[in-house]
């Protein structure tokens, strides 16, 4: 075989063995494909995308919704003003029944009903915010000097509220034991306060109370345990509470604001966008050119760089030579030119529409009560769009109104009172005023509506206008004063249209 051909044949054997290296390849890749292919869709109609949304399952995810929700009432226009509206609805007078009470007793729970009051509005936004509500009331003795301050005079000391508070719902632990109806509370302790105990009295940043500290050990004795043992601190099983709508899968309850915090992110996100924009505009640069590319600037003509420098620096900026712009200084032709982003996604507007529109619908507040208007003129019924928040404030009403009877009775019982008076909250006024003094008129003339309600309703007390209109009976009739005021161009009695005095006469009876 001549060296030709043993060439060719070396040529044809290195040319199949690529053919076979390549079709393993090929083989191997199909087999690869083959073996990592899958003839069912991992993505199922079950799935659900959730954009990283916690729910309220476990105690951490409760916990970090709650905080989701506080920042969200405290930066979000349309949460703050919603929840707002909703308190300021439906906590609006705390009402007390005097009936077959003694006027000394019904004093003393007339004083508590400032405080008390506002209490409520504090738990009307806790309930709304984060749907657990754990309120506290500390009392204590007051001196007669310290009652004639809430207008109680003839008592010489009483046991009354001195400050409420409510429990901190993100450090609340909630636990439902099998077959048991009433769940179990238990508190997360801070950090804080944990390392403030474990180091006698020390905090984090190396400051000291002692006194503080002895007083915790000497009154909280199960807290001290509870820091010992790393484990949270139990409630007693006769806590007071008030839980909002729950679902059968955890005891933790749904926060109001939780169908629209998805919602109200995505705006949040929009608004970042935004925020960029606006500070690349903020940013923009003012260029100045001098010369050409053909005559372009030499050493020799730096002064008249310097001269244009001097001349931006200088002029009338009152008395500020330092600008949020900033000023670049160059070669070529003298032009100014202004290099900043498009600002059209920054002017558009209605890139919040749909996004404000989905968080309105989940707060299921209409917007004539929160701006006065509706989103469309003439295209609602606010008698119609009140009924559906009117309910959700009176259901928190009946829940919230159990914290003041449970104050009231704690009042009598301290103090020994005999009687209890019933309390509530002043009807939800959302109806258009004139409907709403048809109806007090229409109560009042059936006689289903006394005196006293029908005066308080315009801010009077029956009791006194009916003192100040009998004295001035008796001033009247004392000076002769005409009973009514004349009318200017009034008739005078017995006159008819025609001016003349006419004689009624009795039926049947003839004037000569």
């Amino acid at each position: 075989m001549t060296p030709a051909e043993i060439k060719v044949q070396q040529k044809s054997r290195e040319e199949k063995k690529k053919e076979d290296f390549s079709g393993k390849l090929i083989n191997q890749s199909a087999k690869s494909l083959y073996s990592y292919a899958s003839t069912e869709n991992p993505w199922t109609p079950d799935d659900v995308d959730k954009f990283g949304m916690r729910g309220v399952e476990s105690a951490e995810d409760y916990h970090k919704v709650v905080n989701s929700c506080r920042f969200f009432y405290r930066r979000d226009p349309l949460a703050s003003i919603v929840i707002n509206r909703m308190v300021e609805l439906s906590i609006n007078s705390l009402l007390l029944s005097k009936k077959g009470m003694k006027s000394t007793e019904f004093d003393i729970y007339e004083s508590i009903l400032p405080d008390l009051q506002e209490f409520l509005e504090s738990c009307a936004v806790e309930y709304l915010v984060s749907g657990l509500v754990m309120p506290n009331v500390e009392f204590k003795k007051y001196t007669k000097r310290d009652l004639a301050v809430h207008g109680i005079k003839y008592k010489s000391s009483l046991i009354l509220p001195d400050y409420y508070w409510l429990r901190d719902p993100a450090s609340i632990i909630i636990n439902v034991p099998f077959a048991k109806e009433n769940p179990s509370f238990f508190v997360k302790i801070p950090e804080r306060l944990r390392h403030f105990i474990q180091n006698k009295g020390v905090y984090p940043d190396l400051t000291d109370d002692k006194k503080l500290y002895q007083q915790i050990v000497k009154d909280y004795p199960e807290l001290i345990k509870a820091v010992e043992t790393h484990e949270p601190l139990p409630l007693p099983e006769d806590v007071f509470y008030i839980r909002r709508r729950f679902l059968s899968d955890s005891p933790y309850p749904v926060p109001f604001l939780y169908s629209a915090l998805e919602s109200m992110k995505h705006k949040r996100n929009l608004k970042r966008m935004d925020y960029s924009v606006t500070s690349r505009v903020i940013s923009a640069i003012q260029h100045f050119k001098a010369g050409d590319k053909d005559f372009p600037l030499v050493d020799e003509d730096d002064t008249q760089l310097e001269s244009l420098r001097e001349q931006i620096k200088w002029r009338d900026s009152n008395g500020m030579d330092i600008e949020r712009i900033f000023q670049l200084f160059t070669n070529h032709t003298v032009t100014i030119e202004w290099v900043y982003p498009d600002t059209k996604l920054l002017l558009d507007n209605t890139k919040y529409a749909s996004v404000d529109s989905d968080i309105v619908i989940a707060l299921g507040f209409p917007r004539i009560l929160l701006t006065g208007e509706t989103e469309r003129s003439g295209t609602s019924n606010s008698s119609v769009a009140v009924v559906a928040p009117t309910r959700t404030m009176e259901n928190m009403r009946n829940k919230l109104i159990k914290i003041a009877r449970d104050v009231l009775f704690d009042v009598a019982e301290k103090n020994g009172l005999k009687s209890l008076p019933k309390i509530r909250l002043a009807p939800i006024n959302l109806y258009e005023f004139k409907d709403f003094i048809a109806g007090l008129q229409e109560l009042y003339k059936t006689g289903n509506l006394s005196r006293e309600d029908y005066s308080s309703v315009f801010g009077y007390e029956f009791e006194e206008t009916a003192g100040k209109i009998q004295e001035e009976q008796e001033l009247i009739e004392e000076m002769g004063i005409p009973e009514f005021s004349p009318v200017p161009f009034s008739e005078k009695p017995g006159a008819t249209d025609t001016g003349k005095d006419e004689t009624k006469t009795e039926p049947g009876s003839s004037t000569n």
